[in-house]
């Protein structure tokens, strides 16, 4: 969830490339106590169509297992203690808000949120992960998984 914008509707300008690019809030109920940490993986899948892969906006790992937001702006200066923003397709860690070329219709962008069964894991901070990589190369710590998707269209 997220209280800055709805869910499968458009995302508000000013989260984007075109505005301030602050970063969304974020909220999540997931609860087991086998939860130690999460990972958020924003992409967006459009991109495929452009560069020829899922674009990824927002890598953060070691989100601690207690921590169940993000706050508006939290990027760079306020993420929870403990977490780490790793570089996304920019090559910068730190969140890229949407960005679509125009003229390339609605884009589409994944929030993924993972509940990891340990409280660190040992990833390169310094490149990009996608979703389908880090599911992959993880599998045996993920718990549990919830996303919502937000629409933008320059």
């Amino acid at each position: 969830m997220s209280n800055s914008f709805v869910a499968d509707a458009n995302i508000p300008i000013k989260y984007s490339c075109y505005s301030t690019e602050v970063s969304p809030h974020l909220k999540w109920e997931i609860t087991s106590d086998t939860v130690k940490s999460f990972v958020l993986i924003m992409e967006d899948m459009d991109a495929i169509a452009i560069v020829g892969y899922p674009y990824v906006h927002w890598n953060v790992y070691n989100i601690p297992g207690s921590v169940r937001e993000i706050a508006e702006g939290a990027t760079l200066r306020a993420m929870p203690a403990g977490s780490i923003e790793g570089a996304n397709d920019d090559r910068v860690p730190k969140y890229s808000g949407p960005c679509p070329p125009t003229g390339t219709g609605t884009h589409h962008y994944y929030f993924a949120l993972y509940a990891i069964n340990t409280e660190t894991l040992a990833v390169n901070a310094n490149r990009s992960m996608k979703r389908s990589e880090f599911e992959k190369l993880y599998a045996s710590n993920i718990i549990a998984k919830t996303e919502i998707i937000g629409l933008y269209r320059p």
